[in-house]
């Protein structure tokens, strides 16, 4: 099963906005962080920041929750503006 994870802001224009992940029971929102930097060349520093947040059905959750088939996940950059 897969999992869709959206990159939102500067994340998703310099690693792209969507993708892909095999999806396995017990798998952490923590570790779809870990997976992508894993998978994805040089984005080690911008994904591990301390102000990205992670998103699961539009809320904001800490690394350790557990994720279910179906959910949306997203990566939030830290956002400025008025």
């Amino acid at each position: 099963m897969d999992i869709r994870i959206f990159l939102l802001g500067d994340l998703g224009a310099r690693f792209g906005r969507e993708h892909r992940l095999e999806f396995s029971e017990g798998l952490t929102a923590g570790e779809v962080r870990h997976r992508l930097i894993e998978r994805i060349e040089g984005s080690a520093a911008a994904l591990s920041a301390s102000g990205v947040r992670i998103a699961v059905d539009q809320t904001v959750v800490p690394d350790t929750t557990c994720l279910a088939p179906g959910q949306e996940v997203a990566l939030l950059p830290v956002f400025s503006g008025g």
